[in-house]
């Protein structure tokens, strides 16, 4: 079990790298912005906080199929920029992955793509199934 989920994440790693290499020529559309604005965020478990995130959810068309996306940022120092840039009902070009449209990326150093991307999910899983092998090893030997 721990060996299939390393080579899993493995999978999604290369998976991930082979998108993020073809980044560079994916087409833009214009997306347009659904809402925005800040939010407060609680942080899960025990120990967890409150931060405030400005979310920006957007949809944008390929092919007559509609997607949806979203970018946030937990800046608030960007915040002003943010609301300045990405009101309600305004439009701006985003980028989508012509063979999976809906991959989608907001170029944008104000902010970050909402979400794990498929590279972390695969680093994280990979880890995981590295440590259980570790530890069922150290354990059953």
């Amino acid at each position: 079990m721990p060996e299939a989920q390393s080579r899993v994440g493995v999978y999604f790693h290369r998976l991930s790298r082979k998108e993020a290499a073809t980044k560079a020529s994916w087409p833009t559309t214009p997306a347009t912005i659904g809402s925005s604005g800040v939010t407060r965020q609680r942080t899960p478990g025990e120990n967890g906080g409150e931060f405030d995130r400005y979310s920006i959810h957007y949809s944008y068309e390929v092919g007559g199929e509609t997607f949806r996306g979203m970018f946030y940022s937990d800046k608030p120092k960007n915040f002003p920029a943010l609301q300045a840039k990405y009101a309600p009902a305004g439009t701006f070009p985003v980028y989508y992955n012509p063979a999976k449209p809906s991959h989608s990326e907001v170029r944008d150093q104000l902010g970050r793509m909402g979400g794990v991307s498929w590279g972390w999910a695969a680093f994280l899983l990979y880890i995981f199934g590295v440590l259980v092998m570790f530890l069922g090893w150290t354990m059953f030997r």
